[in-house]
């Protein structure tokens, strides 16, 4: 007779390898090799349901592509962390997701024409009366910058409104 032996694996070396699996996974649909979905089902053949898997995906594959930027994306992950862990929580609705990615998009707008007008100034000599031809950009520049600012000033107030009136509703 002949007699086998199976060693017995290790719990450690285990973890090990599904904590590696799970970030293979993460890379494959941050490189859009794996849909979403692919993603999720991969996870939860993992032993992780579907709850716990999406939170997975979406914290892991979005710290792939940098952090959330805004108040709604840090509550959505939130939100889905109490939803994989089993407790009630209510969603931020996309309106106010969608205001917080406007002002977020508004920011970096004039931010960037911020950057543009101090090259642009730069580049002028500091005299007094130059010709209108020599500052044509740079004022053209800062109206731009003035009305992104005022663009921004305004997609602000809206989101604060809809975040106040959410919590409200929330409470």
């Amino acid at each position: 007779m002949i007699q086998t032996k199976k060693k017995a694996v290790e719990a450690g070396q285990v973890e090990d390898a599904k904590a590696l699996t799970k970030s293979e996974i993460y890379k494959g649909v941050k490189k859009e090799e794996l849909t979403r979905a692919q993603g999720i089902d991969l996870l939860m053949d993992l032993n992780y349901n579907m709850s716990q898997a999406e939170y997975l995906l979406d914290v892991n594959v979005g710290a792939l592509a940098g952090s959330p930027e805004t108040f709604a994306e840090f509550k959505d992950l939130t939100t889905k962390y109490k939803i994989a862990i089993g407790k009630v929580a209510k969603p931020m609705p996309e309106e106010l997701k969608k205001a917080a990615a406007k002002m977020v998009e508004l920011t970096k707008e004039v931010e960037s024409l911020e950057a543009a007008l101090k090259e642009e100034e730069r580049t002028l000599i500091d005299v007094e009366g130059l010709p209108p031809e020599a500052t044509a950009k740079r004022d053209e520049l800062r109206v731009t910058l003035h009305r992104a600012e005022s663009a921004l000033a305004a997609a602000r107030t809206h989101y604060d409104n809809l975040l106040a009136e959410w919590k409200h509703k929330e409470a």
